[in-house]
């Protein structure tokens, strides 16, 4: 079975399917929100997910089960009281 984790402008959709046939969308994450970058880490099997939200700003969340609840990675900021500001996380 091969997983696809597909980052779109709608949110994060995971489809499983064999390589030649179709592949059936089995999970759907952060509907509306643009999902920049999705993996999962070979070692641990955890999902993560860049996402970057209109109100909130860009995040990195993470999940063992992408159908499941998520949560938010922290750590992710730069320093208070500096001009520069983080757009969007474009990779993990």
């Amino acid at each position: 079975m091969t997983e696809l984790l597909v980052g779109t402008k709608k949110g994060l959709f995971v489809l499983e399917g064999e390589p030649g046939a179709e592949f059936d969308v089995t999970a759907r994450a952060f509907a509306g929100e643009p999902v920049e970058y999705a993996m999962r880490d070979p070692r641990t099997g955890r999902v993560l997910a860049s996402v970057t939200s209109a109100f909130y700003g860009p995040k990195i969340w993470y999940t063992d089960d992408p159908a499941g609840e998520w949560e938010q990675a922290g750590g992710v900021a730069l320093p208070e009281g500096g001009e520069a500001a983080l757009e969007r996380i474009w990779t993990i």
